[in-house]
């Protein structure tokens, strides 16, 4: 009985992920984003392969590109007007460094991991890590290469 009613708290966990990313996230073509997006996407990615596109509401519209170059993914978001807002690879938890990892382990103790990004302004990496907690509430933590928290944002 405890079996089925641990499944059961699981299946209902990834449910509620599921509808509140896609309450946020609208997948679409890459060719239906804005002609601005588009442009701007492009001058990052160039040729490489777009793997998923979408509209997201953080603050506003936000358009993402997810693609493939040189054997790892990236997501490059952009603004309705054209103008790059960040690009980031994206990485498994597991792929950060040690202290990065533990302490990401510590701020989402059971949580669900939606996605974890690197990024950085040439000499730092920031590690970028949205996930669904135990209460179903998004949150998102930026941690820097050393382990130290930037910024932690929790949803209800």
């Amino acid at each position: 009985m405890k079996t089925c009613c641990a499944i059961l708290a699981i299946a209902c966990a990834g449910l509620a992920m599921n509808a509140s990313a896609a309450d946020a996230e609208k997948t679409m073509q890459f060719k239906d984003l804005p002609a601005a997006v588009q442009s701007a996407a492009r001058g990052v990615i160039g040729p490489a392969k777009v793997i998923r596109a979408g509209e997201e509401l953080e603050g506003g519209v936000i358009y993402s590109v997810q693609y493939e170059a040189g054997g790892k993914k990236f997501e490059v978001e952009i603004s309705p007007e054209g103008k790059v807002r960040e690009n980031a690879e994206l990485i498994e938890v597991a792929a950060a460094p040690d202290a990065v990892r533990k302490k990401i382990e510590e701020k989402t103790k059971g949580a669900l991991f939606v996605k974890t990004e690197k990024t950085g302004n040439g000499q730092e990496s920031i590690y970028i890590v949205e996930f669904t907690g135990n209460n179903g509430g998004e949150g998102k933590l930026k941690i820097d290469s050393q382990g130290k928290v930037i910024s932690e944002e929790h949803g209800d």
